[in-house]
């Protein structure tokens, strides 16, 4: 089958991890032999196209909206909001060449890239796949917008995949009772994958005695990420360690943690091979934005590592609290501090979070998780 892959965030070297589940998802299809061709946003002024791995990729000027802090942050300004629509334009005429050769779409992102899709499937499968902060701007649309994006997926045969449960009922709650019965039949829940057995040789690891531990947090340096959250948890904690491997506007406040900066996937494999600990606190926003499914939670399990995450969007749909991590409230830093308290303390405790962490993994990994996104699209 030929695909054509339409997405916002997409790696932009070999160690980029933005977008990195679009390009797993696409290496996947490839393997699994397919012909891919993925249009993506990219961060320079101009067209570009090459040749990776056996898939095609074209990038579209992009500067300013989907890379650094993330589209989300960017869209705070009216200055990025100005970039949108001939953005959107620009890959609305590029997907319309490229689709002439398709068999089928497969859309990353509500907004643009679905609406794109949606306006080109004519006929063709289409599944679209919601990760969080495109729900989110669906819900704060002005004047029913949102119904809107709901209406046009439905009326134009898309399949949606959303990455946790709790995104696709805030989604069918903003459409009109039909494209919510549509949808609601036409949709799975399915968090992105990641390559386990990539990650599985940090499970190897030696533990911190007891009264150290060793805490990592890996993502965006960005509100909802939560890491001013962590190093204050951990700075008023001896024995605790942070190390924050990301990027962002809030690096210049984690005082007391150890900065890695932006991390390639080798690196981060390092990084995770020598902690005791995940920490991903992250926040419920005002406007209603949570997380999505977080594949950094993902890695985190595949490599065997205990877990401290808050009770955040889909995270309570990725682990198990008590039994593959201990979950805190969000922006609750006491029991933050409680939580990894614990963790120093009590090795076996560590070794059986991770252990069962790393043993439901596997469920994450492209091989289980591909299949079911190409049933959906071809359902």
């Amino acid at each position: 089958m030929r695909l054509l892959v339409l997405t916002t965030s997409y790696p932009r070297r070999d160690d980029d991890w933005a977008g990195g589940f679009v390009r797993g998802l696409s290496r996947w299809l490839v393997a699994a032999g397919h012909e891919v061709t993925v249009l993506a946003a990219g961060d320079g002024a101009r067209r570009e196209a090459r040749e990776e791995r056996g898939l095609r990729v074209v990038r579209l000027p992009g500067r300013g909206l989907f890379y650094g802090a993330g589209a989300p942050e960017a869209l705070a300004s009216p200055e990025a909001w100005a970039r949108v629509p001939p953005f959107v334009l620009r890959m609305a005429a590029e997907a319309f060449t490229l689709a002439q050769g398709a068999d089928a779409i497969v859309s990353h992102w509500l907004l643009p890239s679905a609406l794109v899709g949606a306006a080109l499937a004519r006929g063709r499968p289409h599944l679209a796949v919601a990760h969080s902060g495109d729900v989110a701007l669906c819900e704060r649309l002005p004047l029913g917008a949102g119904a809107g994006v709901a209406l046009a997926l439905s009326a134009t045969g898309a399949r949606l995949a959303f990455v946790s449960d709790n995104l696709r009922a805030r989604f069918l709650a903003l459409a009109g009772d039909g494209a919510r019965r549509v949808l609601s039949h036409r949709s799975i829940v399915c968090p992105m994958g990641i390559d386990v057995g990539a990650l599985k040789a940090a499970a190897s690891r030696q533990p911190s005695e007891a009264g150290r531990l060793e805490a990592l947090f890996l993502g965006r340096l960005v509100p909802i990420k939560g890491a001013a959250v962590a190093a204050r948890a951990c700075a008023a904690r001896p024995g605790v360690a942070l190390h924050v491997a990301g990027d962002g506007p809030e690096a210049r406040g984690l005082v007391g943690a150890t900065l890695h900066g932006e991390v390639g996937f080798v690196r981060k494999r390092e990084l995770l091979n020598q902690a005791d600990a995940l920490v991903l606190p992250s926040l419920a926003l005002p406007g209603g934005r949570t997380e999505g499914a977080p594949t950094v939670l993902m890695e985190a399990m595949a490599a065997g590592l205990a877990i401290v995450a808050s009770r955040s969007g889909g995270v309570c749909e990725i682990v198990r609290d008590g039994e593959t991590a201990l979950l805190v409230p969000p922006g609750d830093e006491a029991a933050l501090r409680a939580a990894l308290t614990r963790l120093r303390d009590d090795v076996a405790l560590r070794l059986r979070l991770g252990a069962a962490a790393a043993a439901a993994a596997a469920r994450f990994d492209w091989r289980a998780v591909g299949p079911r996104l190409m049933a959906a699209l071809a359902a």
